[in-house]
């Protein structure tokens, strides 16, 4: 991982698994991540190679935030290629940048699981 002003010992990225039910659960999962990260800014696409952090390939990106003022990115993303279990869909919900900011956030995902 290589951000614009981060060395590579200083970054992190970490990945959670979210699962829902139908639409409505998906809808819901947004709003969630949309307020757990109400400090951060929305990080449209065209922001993306100006900031140096992409989402992975391959992946509808549902909602895109970044940190005004450290470099810490966040992606709920869906997949197709995500491994069904029966009719859940999988999310998939990243944070990635300032090992501090990263980690500040993990117990707050957990809990969303």
């Amino acid at each position: 991982m290589n951000f614009k002003g981060i060395s590579k010992i200083e970054a992190a990225k970490k990945t959670w698994a979210l699962f829902a039910s139908t639409d409505d659960d998906v809808s819901q999962i947004h709003r969630e991540v949309d307020n757990l990260f109400s400090e951060y800014s929305f990080y449209p696409q065209i922001d993306w190679k100006n900031y140096g952090y992409l989402p992975p390939d391959n992946c509808q990106v549902l909602g895109a935030w970044r940190h005004p003022q450290t470099k810490a990115f966040v992606f709920l993303l869906d997949d197709n290629a995500f491994k069904k279990y029966g009719e859940t869909i999988q999310l998939s919900l990243e944070i990635a940048g300032e090992i501090s900011e990263v980690s500040r956030f993990e117990p707050r995902i957990n809990d969303l699981k």
